[in-house]
């Protein structure tokens, strides 16, 4: 066990080993030393699946294309097995990524964060995910009033209440 020092930041150092103390080999891996990230917020809230979902935070780093940075949706109901999609970096406090497909209308889900594939922001940040049934009416003068004269829309899902 080692304890990562302080005072490096943003760089990546060779890992060596030992087991008597003294005779330490190079293992060919390396650790990342990251700037603490702060999550704040997620947004939007709701949405359909596909939806892009931003995070929030501080400190994020641009960082590969090919990366392990993930985002993490998980049942809060705990019924449906947690679903991954990949974090896109969009500047030093925002990243996104988008609400994967397969949950469905109905379904809360718990996002989460990792910037190093294994382990996951701690955070109580939920998605609500919903699906558009359709819209009345669906078509109708190109003027003014067209705008005023829709009437309503259909949804189904689960939605904070407000």
């Amino acid at each position: 066990m080692s304890e990562s020092p302080n005072s490096i930041v943003d760089s990546s150092l060779p890992i060596f080993v030992s087991l008597n103390g003294f005779d330490f080999v190079d293992t060919g891996y390396t650790f990342q030393y990251q700037i603490q990230t702060d999550l704040f917020s997620i947004y939007p809230t709701s949405g359909e699946e596909g939806t892009t979902v931003y995070i929030k935070g501080s400190s994020f780093q641009k960082f590969p294309g090919n990366s392990k940075y993930k985002c993490r949706f998980t049942d809060i109901e705990g019924n449906l097995p947690p679903k991954y999609e990949y974090v896109y970096y969009k500047d030093n406090t925002t990243v996104q990524c988008n609400a994967p497909k397969g949950y469905g209308d109905g379904i809360a889900a718990r996002v989460q964060v990792t910037f190093n594939g294994d382990d996951y922001s701690d955070n109580n940040f939920t998605f609500y995910f919903y699906k558009i049934n359709g819209v009345f009416p669906n078509s109708g003068p190109n003027d003014a009033t067209a705008a005023q004269s829709w009437s309503s829309a259909t949804a189904s899902g689960a939605t904070p209440a407000r």
